[in-house]
């Protein structure tokens, strides 16, 4: 009987430590130079991130979200675009998306906004990041206005965790 006893608390220690295991938190940043920049040829790579010169063009930035087994995109929690806006009139978008795996085409969910000259934190709607659309392939996109005066807006990167 004590065999039982001692067997059955250690099976509940063992069942214990391995699920605290699973419950760690996961999160990951990304640099934006690690993102595809399109729009204008006036964007530049620096310590700001990427940054659009463009007097004339907007700058639309592209990111991959990779997901594994591990940390897949349905799992994010949180989702933070960092960046300065250097545009008064011109608002920063971000959105987050997916690509279908199995056709052409793709889905956004509602996009973010911040206005006004400074640093900005956008957490766009995750709304296809879920099991339902766990075979396709996640990403983010921003858009940054033009110059104005001498104040680029950029992107520096974004940050998820679960």
């Amino acid at each position: 009987m004590k065999t039982v006893w001692l067997f059955a608390v250690g099976a509940m220690f063992a069942s214990v430590a391995v699920g605290a295991s699973n419950a760690e938190a996961l999160h990951k940043r990304e640099s934006a130079m690690a993102c595809f920049a399109r729009g204008t040829t006036d964007s530049w790579t620096s310590s700001a991130g990427l940054s659009n010169y463009s007097t004339t063009d907007n700058l639309t930035i592209n990111c991959a979200v990779n997901d594994d087994d591990r940390f897949k995109k349905e799992d994010v929690a949180t989702l933070n675009m960092h960046g300065y806006n250097g545009n008064s009139s011109t608002p920063i978008y971000a959105v987050a998306c997916v690509s279908y795996y199995a056709s052409n085409g793709g889905a956004c969910g509602a996009s973010s906004s911040a206005a006004g000259v400074g640093n900005y934190t956008l957490s766009p709607a995750r709304t296809y990041w879920t099991s339902t659309y766990a075979s396709d392939f996640g990403f983010v996109q921003l858009t940054l206005g033009t110059i104005s005066g001498s104040s680029a807006s950029s992107f520096r990167g974004f940050y998820i965790s679960n």
